[in-house]
């Protein structure tokens, strides 16, 4: 056999068990999509702290995709006890429609849950800023700081909290008591311009 075509084999194999990976879920486990329009340090980011969240307990399995990942999820996740989607999603369009997020103010997100067969959906996503500070040359314009903010207020309501950009907390266990009742969260910031000076960055 040609060494490409043992490649082709080998990713076939690799593939199909993935598949079969993602089909065979624990009642703990939790899924991690994010969209293209979340900045993919952010998602690492938030994969890392659920990660070290989760290996505290054994039996719970993390699952992480996003927009560059080869295999994606849709089509398996109703097998999957929890789903967290991030961005704009495909999973996103199952709670939260174009048309509500287009409908949002600069910066604006929203967030919703439900319970659809045996798998609870956690989704959020938000708009991206309009007049924006940042210099054009500098500034991705795939990415939305209102899913952004999206995605941390929605670790936070899991028992995350951020006290500062060098100190966070892990909660000793993730609050999916919050998923009984559906949510339905809908916010935007009060000042259109925000910064800092270098003194509220003291540690707390």
């Amino acid at each position: 056999m040609k060494e490409e075509q043992r490649h082709h084999v080998v990713r076939i194999i690799l593939l199909l068990a993935l598949i079969q990976c993602v089909s065979c879920y624990s009642e703990d486990d939790i899924v991690l999509i994010f969209g293209d329009n979340i900045s993919p340090k952010v998602s690492t980011y938030l994969h890392s702290l659920v990660l070290q969240q989760t290996t505290q307990h054994d039996g719970i399995n993390v699952y992480y995709y996003d927009s560059t990942s080869p295999y994606q999820p849709e089509e398996d996740i109703s097998a999957a006890p929890y789903v967290f989607s991030f961005g704009n999603t495909t999973t996103r369009n199952m709670l939260i429609s174009q048309e509500e997020v287009d409908s949002l103010p600069s910066e604006g997100y929203i967030i919703k849950s439900a319970v659809i067969g045996s798998t609870t959906h956690f989704i959020g996503d938000g708009q991206k800023e309009e007049n924006s500070i940042i210099r054009e040359d500098d500034r991705n314009n795939s990415i939305a700081i209102g899913a952004h903010f999206a995605a941390f207020k929605m670790m936070e309501i899991i028992g995350f909290a951020f006290l500062h950009p060098l100190k966070f907390n892990i909660p000793d266990s993730l609050n999916l008591d919050v998923f009984s009742s559906d949510l339905n969260i809908t916010d935007s910031p009060y000042w259109p311009v925000r910064g800092f000076h270098y003194h509220t960055q003291h540690l707390l």
